[in-house]
Order: structure tokens, then sequence, then C-alpha cells
């Protein structure tokens, strides 16, 4: 789900676990690539406000409770 999430969000980057040197190779490359860490730290910061934020959460669970209790509502009719 992690690595889901990261891909989606392009707030970071997966290395596979089977590729024991992927890490290091990519910390690696990373130190010469400032603006794409930048780049992928300012969304990061986005989709955690938009994803994990306690306003922006609570929006999305009283949405979702809203939309369940309607499904109920017409499936009792």
């Amino acid at each position: 789900e992690v690595s889901r999430i990261v891909r989606d969000s392009g707030a970071g980057w997966v290395v596979h676990s089977s590729e024991p040197d992927a890490f290091p190779r990519e910390i690696s490359r990373l130190t010469l690539a400032d603006s794409e860490v930048r780049e992928r730290a300012e969304k990061a910061r986005n989709y955690a406000n938009t994803h994990f934020a306690q306003a922006a959460f609570a929006e999305r669970f009283d949405n979702t409770l809203q939309a369940v209790a309607g499904s109920r509502l017409a499936a009792s009719r």
C-alpha cells in the first residue's frame, strides 16, 4: 500500500526489495537531483495536506458517512 501511495502521489521513490543495490544506488543518484527532490517534496507535502490533515480527513470521512447513509436509506425504500 505504501508503494502505491508513493507512486500515485509522485511524492517519492520506490525500489524493489529484491534488488539489494537498488536503494543505495537511488540515494546516490538523488544526491545530484536537487530539483527532483524539491519537486517530490512539494508533492509529498500536498498529498499529506490533502489526505492526512485533520480537516481534510474529517471532510472525507463525513462524505463517506453521508454516502453510506444515503445508500442505506435508498435501499430501505
